[in-house]
């Protein structure tokens, strides 16, 4: 990698560290479904959420009237679950833009369009579960990997993603031409085409036929997630109280009904018939 190439993937980590504050401010007048989508978009992807930490402990502070504590953004964004986030979103991102830009030069312009649908697909999922496996490590609940993969499936925005693709998609290409650096100008097409992908959903939210049609999409894709949080669910224990007393009263039971066989009042009365069997036989 040349100079000018590290140079300019650096200004695409600057551009990307600014996109994510500016837009966590941009939610002050936004509708409560925008900001839903854009919170989820900040905190899956672990560049946008370091800024999202950082203007929200400037807005505490600020509003409280206190020097900024960066101590506490600090120890925020070099604890264990931040680290764990950066890890699994940050290996998905480049195992992603390693896929896309090796499928750029396959059979163009179609692997250029294949290679950025996965891309953006592993980028998506690795990010919601590297957020996902996070916040179960703060939490100190003990969760199943298929839980948290499911709870990750269960909060992504599918019409928020949709148009992020289909922009990011569209935004490399045009990127590409415009900035002939490889991969770099992919990059940037691709950053600033999902912006534009996601604002064209946030816009088409707000007609009623499209608005209808992204929640029944999104109730079905949440009802995937949740189906796979409900699977893990532990099963219930045999060895139960109820099943105990059950087996108990079973045993009780039982053993009631035997008891008359070896009654001694039933003994009594059997040996003497069969003493005056013998008697009678004797008659005879």
């Amino acid at each position: 990698m040349n100079r000018k190439m590290f140079r300019s993937l650096i200004w695409i980590l600057i551009l990307q560290l600014i996109i994510g504050p500016a837009m966590l401010l941009a939610q002050t007048d936004a509708a409560p479904k925008t900001n839903s989508a854009l919170e989820t978009m900040l905190n899956y992807d672990y560049k946008t959420y370091a800024g999202k930490v950082l203007v929200q402990q400037i807005r505490e502070d600020l509003a409280a009237g206190r020097p900024i504590d960066m101590n506490k953004v600090s120890k925020e964004l070099t604890g264990k679950p931040y680290l764990t986030q950066v890890a699994i979103g940050g290996g998905s991102e480049v195992a992603a833009n390693v896929l896309q830009y090796g499928m750029t030069g396959v059979c163009p312009p179609y692997g250029m369009i294949a290679g950025a649908i996965i891309a953006s697909t592993m980028q998506a999922f690795g990010g919601a579960v590297g957020y996902e496996s996070s916040e179960a490590m703060k939490s100190g609940k003990t969760q199943t990997s298929k839980q948290i993969l499911g709870k990750a499936l269960s909060s992504i925005d599918m019409p928020e993603f949709i148009g992020q693709t289909t922009g990011g998609v569209i935004g490399s290409m045009v990127g590409q031409a415009l900035i002939p650096i490889p991969i770099v100008g992919m990059m940037i097409g691709s950053i600033v085409g999902s912006l534009v992908g996601s604002a064209a959903v946030n816009l088409l939210r707000k007609i009623p036929a499209f608005a209808s049609a992204f929640d029944a999409m999104q109730k079905k894709w949440e009802k995937i997630g949740k189906s796979m949080m409900e699977n893990e669910e532990p099963e219930p224990a045999t060895d139960s109280p109820q099943v105990t007393v059950t087996a108990t009263a079973d045993t009780t039971s039982q053993s009631t009904t035997t008891q008359p066989e070896t009654n001694p009042g039933s003994l009594m009365h059997v040996a003497p018939t069969a003493a005056d069997s013998l008697a009678s036989e004797n008659g005879q």
